[in-house]
């Protein structure tokens, strides 16, 4: 096996482990906050949304300057670190007394974070510029996967074993991963000083980049899309009739299924930027997942909130790895760490005012109309990557060398 397949495997784990353990508390955030004391179904909604926002919007602020840290002294390195963090404050959370505790630790989450950006940018600087597509792909199954086996876990474990729990297996699960980073093999040179830019003077560079800024904001509408239902998602499955027995489960599965299918589409993504261009599949996806995810809003059973979540991933997955595709070829390879920081930045602030958003829509109409609002955002991500994207972003597809 060629070095950079090795490092592919062992990051690929990481992605996915980092991400189980990050994501599993969505399936059952709201019940949570209920076990902690919380009774009124509006200051439950309320909360759910603060405390899943609460350490995006840290983690958003941090991420540049652990992305100028990655080119400074090696992407690796902020791998094992960030699994080293949220070992020790995931195994916390399942001591917790009271909702603000839990808001505290997120908090400090997120000042922590900054693991998507790390991944990516070393990812990127490890493989073969003929395999990104690929890779990225791949990269990103491993990221949804995680994503949508967490929440499955996390409710299953929940509904049997109890909410503190799943926060020690967390523990575990980041540790493993942690672990796992520490194989991994960079071949990392630091640049001279007199090279290398301040945090600032590079944030400066980043945005001077031609077409960068216009592919992070369709970054921003696609999260921000992504995370306005997930604070109220659980809510939605009780209110169609799931059993409270099993409701985390429930809310679990039908998370994981988007995520599944998010998955299978990610890992496919590469072979179909082949044959259209970034800029078709970014636009076609987003356009079809308006029109799932408005339907979303009239299901009347958790049957058909399933499959519907499933075709919705569908789509989702094959927009986030084309767009950091897209990222990889605009950007040299020794400033990517401060690229991918600035693109996680953007990713994480949609994850902060989705569920704000989401909460408080929920709060002030109702549930169905969380999911109305968000084919909205679907179809203003269509509109700005038909006018912003452009044509000449795209490198030649396969058929055209």
């Amino acid at each position: 096996m060629t070095e950079w397949k090795r490092n592919l495997l062992i990051m690929w784990f990481v992605q996915f482990a980092g991400m189980f353990a990050i994501s599993a508390v969505f399936a059952f955030i709201p019940l949570y906050v209920r076990h902690l004391g919380i009774e009124q179904w509006d200051q439950v909604s309320l909360w759910s949304g603060l405390l899943a926002s609460s350490s995006a919007i840290f983690a958003a602020i941090s991420s540049p300057l652990w992305g100028n840290m990655a080119d400074r002294y090696g992407r690796r390195i902020m791998v094992i670190r960030v699994m080293l963090a949220n070992t020790f404050i995931l195994s916390t959370m399942g001591f917790v007394a009271n909702v603000w505790q839990l808001l505290g630790l997120r908090i400090l989450q997120g000042i922590f974070g900054g693991f998507g950006g790390a991944v990516m940018a070393l990812v990127t600087t490890l493989t073969p510029p003929d395999k990104l597509g690929t890779t990225l792909g791949l990269m990103q199954a491993a990221l949804i996967a995680g994503s949508a086996a967490g929440p499955l876990a996390g409710g299953i474990i929940a509904d049997h074993w109890g909410f503190r729990a799943v926060f020690f297996i967390l523990g575990a699960m980041s540790f493993t991963a942690g672990l796992a980073a520490v194989l991994i093999r960079e071949q990392f040179q630091p640049p001279a000083k007199e090279k290398s830019p301040s945090f600032g003077g590079n944030i400066r560079q980043m945005c001077k980049e031609p077409g960068l800024l216009p592919l992070i904001f369709v970054l921003f509408l696609i999260q921000f899309a992504v995370a306005v239902p997930s604070p109220v998602l659980p809510l939605f499955v009780e209110q169609l009739g799931a059993s409270p027995d099993d409701l985390a489960t429930i809310a679990g599965g039908i998370i994981a299924i988007a995520g599944l299918s998010s998955a299978l589409s990610a890992a496919s993504t590469g072979r179909i930027t082949h044959f259209f261009s970034h800029r078709t599949v970014l636009l076609s996806a987003a356009a079809c997942a308006a029109v799932i995810i408005f339907i979303q809003g009239l299901a009347q059973s958790t049957g058909q909130l399933f499959w519907l979540r499933f075709l919705n991933g569908l789509f989702l997955g094959s927009m986030l790895p084309t767009a950091n595709t897209l990222i990889s070829l605009l950007i040299p390879a020794e400033r990517r760490g401060a690229a991918f920081g600035l693109t996680h930045s953007a990713t994480l602030l949609g994850n902060v005012l989705g569920p704000v958003t989401g909460g408080l829509l929920a709060s002030f109409f109702n549930i169905r109309w969380v999911f109305f609002f968000t084919a909205f955002f679907y179809v203003a991500n269509c509109i700005w990557i038909y006018h912003r994207v452009r044509r000449r972003h795209d490198p030649p597809a396969a058929g055209q060398h």
